[in-house]
C-alpha cells in the first residue's frame, strides 16, 4: 500500500488477563466431600468476555461443550444486557446468528432453564434468515448435531397434513433435496405424538421416529446426530439414542438459501408450527458422541452477562443410572480468544454407604429393658 509504516507509531493491545473460572458452592460440593447422595449438582462461574473453549471433566474425561464445533448457541432467556427483544434471540456462538421472532412470546415461569419462548401454532417462528452472515457453514462429511429442550401442549395437531409439529428444520436447495425438520409426528400420522426425524434427499423420504410418545407436556432433550463419514444418522431422545438409520447428505442440508427455523418449516418457516416451549438450541457441525450427549442432558451452558458465564449439570452415571459408590473427580477449564487459559483445582468427591443400619427390637413380643418375670423361655424380636 502508501501508507507510510516505517514513521508512524502504533499501540497493539495484548490481551494477557486470563478468564477467571471457579466452583460455586452451594451446590457444589467442597473438595473431598464424602457423601451417600449419588447425584451431585455442579455449578461453575466463568468471567471472561472472549470465550473461546469450555471443558468439564468428568472422573478423568474432557467434554467439550463450547468451542468453534458450537455454531448454534440460543438460550432463549430474553436477557436485555445483550440487547436481546421480544423479536430478537441473540446466538451466543462465535458466529452471531441470530434470531428474529414472530409470534412467539417469552415465558419465565415453567421453563427448562431460565426463560424460554412458547409457542401457539398458529402463525408463530424464529427465523435465522439467510444472508451472507449466515455462518452455518460446513460439509456434511464433517458431521453434525442438532438439540433442542421442547415441550408440546398436549397432542401434535398443527393444522397442516397429518398434523406434525416442527422444532428446528432447514429447507434445501429444492424441496427434495436435503430437507429436514425435527419434530413431533401428528395425530394423523400412523406413529402420532412420536419424536420424529424427517429427511427428504434426492427424492427419498426418511422418517426417523421415537418408540416414546412425547405428548405429555413435559420437558424432553431431543435431537440428531450425523455421521458424515458412514451417513449413520440417529435418533436421540432425552439422552438414549432410540433409532438410527443410513443416509447420504450433502453440503446443502444448511444451504444458505433457506433460512433454519425455529418452531416451524419450509422455506419461508410459514408450515408445521409448533404449539409448545422450546428451550436450549444447539447445532454442532461435529458427531456428537452418546456420552457427551448424555452430558449435554444432565446439564447446561448459560452467558448472563457480557462477560458472565454458568455451567450447571446434575452429576449422575447415566441418564437412567445413578453414581456407583467409589470415588470421583471433577475439574473444569476456560480458554479466551488470546489463548490464555484458567482451570478450577481439580477436586475429588467420595460417595460411599455412610447411612447406619436401623436396628431394633419389637415389642411385643420382646421384653422390654429390666423386664422382672417368672416365664423361663422368652420370645425376642429384632428389625433391621
Amino acid at each position: 500500500s502508501n501508507y507510510d509504516w516505517e514513521n508512524n507509531n502504533f499501540t497493539v493491545i495484548v490481551d494477557s488477563t486470563h478468564p477467571d473460572i471457579s466452583f460455586t458452592e452451594p451446590p457444589t460440593p467442597a473438595n473431598d466431600t464424602t457423601t451417600s447422595n449419588r447425584s451431585q449438582e455442579i455449578n461453575v462461574s466463568i468471567t471472561e468476555t472472549n470465550l473461546e473453549e469450555f471443558k468439564y471433566n468428568w472422573n478423568g474425561t474432557n467434554y467439550t461443550l463450547f468451542n468453534d464445533s458450537l455454531i448454534l448457541m440460543m438460550n432463549f432467556d430474553n436477557r436485555s444486557s445483550f440487547g436481546e427483544t421480544d423479536t430478537l434471540v441473540k446466538d451466543f456462538s462465535s458466529n452471531g446468528n441470530d434470531g428474529t421472532v414472530t409470534g412467539a412470546v417469552v415465558n419465565t415461569t415453567n421453563c427448562k432453564f431460565g426463560n424460554c419462548f412458547s409457542f401457539d401454532g398458529i402463525g408463530d417462528k424464529i427465523e435465522i434468515s439467510s444472508s451472507s452472515e449466515f455462518d452455518i457453514d460446513f460439509s456434511a462429511s464433517s458431521g453434525f448435531s442438532v438439540f433442542v429442550w421442547f415441550k408440546n401442549f398436549g397432542e401434535c395437531d398443527s393444522t397442516e397434513s397429518n398434523n406434525n409439529e416442527v422444532y428446528l428444520s432447514r429447507f434445501g436447495i429444492t424441496h427434495h433435496l436435503e430437507t429436514w425438520w425435527l419434530g413431533c409426528a401428528g395425530i394423523g400420522d400412523s406413529n402420532a405424538n412420536k419424536f420424529r426425524l424427517n429427511i427428504l434427499t434426492s427424492g427419498d423420504d426418511v422418517e426417523i421416529d421415537s418408540s416414546t410418545l412425547i405428548n405429555d407436556s413435559k420437558w424432553h432433550y431431543g435431537g440428531w446426530v450425523y455421521n458424515g463419514t458412514s451417513g449413520e444418522t440417529k435418533l436421540y431422545l432425552d439422552g438414549v439414542e432410540e433409532s438410527s438409520s443410513s443416509v447420504s447428505l450433502t453440503s446443502s442440508v444448511f444451504d444458505e438459501n433457506n433460512p433454519l427455523c425455529i418452531g416451524s418449516y419450509d422455506a419461508g418457516c410459514n408450515s408445521y408450527f409448533f404449539n409448545g416451549s422450546l428451550d436450549e438450541a444447539r447445532i454442532y457441525n461435529r458427531s456428537l458422541s452418546k456420552e457427551e450427549i448424555q452430558i449435554l442432558y444432565m446439564s447446561n451452558l448459560n452467558k448472563h452477562d457480557i462477560d458472565k458465564w454458568s455451567f450447571y449439570i446434575n452429576q449422575t452415571r447415566n441418564v437412567s443410572d445413578l453414581l456407583d459408590y467409589g470415588t470421583y473427580t471433577y475439574q473444569a477449564f476456560s480458554k479466551d480468544i488470546s489463548g490464555n487459559e484458567n482451570q478450577t483445582l481439580k477436586r475429588t468427591l467420595i460417595i460411599k454407604d455412610i447411612i447406619l443400619p436401623n436396628i431394633s427390637f419389637t415389642t411385643p413380643p420382646t421384653p422390654a429393658n429390666d423386664t422382672t418375670t417368672s416365664n423361663r423361655s422368652q420370645e425376642i424380636n429384632v428389625s433391621i
